[in-house]
């Protein structure tokens, strides 16, 4: 009984994540992590983020960078906030607050995801989010970079790349019970996230 209330308890707890997060997010960024955040610790903005900003028509202008902990930056703008988060080799730039239309976007992207891991598994359920166009890009990644973690907390995969932790030899794919294990609570952790991003979109009037 025990291990059941933890199992889920962690599916509470990342059905949240899946939600609050792929509601949030803007964009993640893959290269020069460490000289993105040594700038950051100095209160300074990198040449590729600036880009990053521009290119979605986020002035960068007046701001100012506030350090919350060693792996998380506060970024105010006017009138508006952001986060940036590293999450071992990725940073995610988040919005301090997600909109009605932000929390519908995120619960439409959940249901698509939990369909494709009910109707054809786990290794299509990555392809999918690896596969979205750019209006679902962000929110699809981070998805998939929550996935991973999960999956890394209950020890049925490394740190590798997804996929390949999925197919290679003594693979996620090979061993029939943390399959079915992995399946049955990424799919919990997803049917919370749709109630979780259909609250939120409710909370903001929408």
């Amino acid at each position: 009984m025990e291990d059941k209330i933890n199992l889920d308890q962690l599916c509470a707890e990342y059905g949240y994540k899946f939600a609050d997060k792929a509601s949030k997010v803007i964009f993640h960024i893959y290269e020069n992590i460490e000289d993105i955040v040594d700038m950051l610790k100095k209160g300074e903005l990198h040449k590729q983020l600036e880009t990053e900003f521009r290119n979605r028509k986020i002035s960068v202008e007046n701001l100012s960078i506030e350090q919350e902990n060693e792996i998380k930056w506060q970024i105010k703008n006017n009138n508006k906030q952001f986060i940036i988060a590293k999450q071992e080799r990725i940073l995610s730039i988040y919005k301090r607050e997600a909109t009605a239309s932000d929390a519908k976007k995120a619960e439409v992207l959940i249901t698509k995801a939990l369909g494709v891991l009910q109707e054809q598994g786990l290794y299509a359920f990555v392809l999918f989010c690896d596969s979205r166009p750019s209006g679902e890009r962000a929110e699809a990644e981070e998805i998939r970079i929550l996935a991973k973690e999960l999956l890394r907390e209950l020890d049925l995969i490394n740190d590798g790349d997804f996929l390949d932790e999925l197919r290679k030899d003594d693979g996620l794919l090979t061993r029939l019970d943390d399959l079915m294990l992995a399946i049955q609570v990424l799919k919990k952790s997803l049917i919370y996230a749709r109630f979780h991003a259909k609250a939120m979109k409710e909370s903001q009037g929408e």
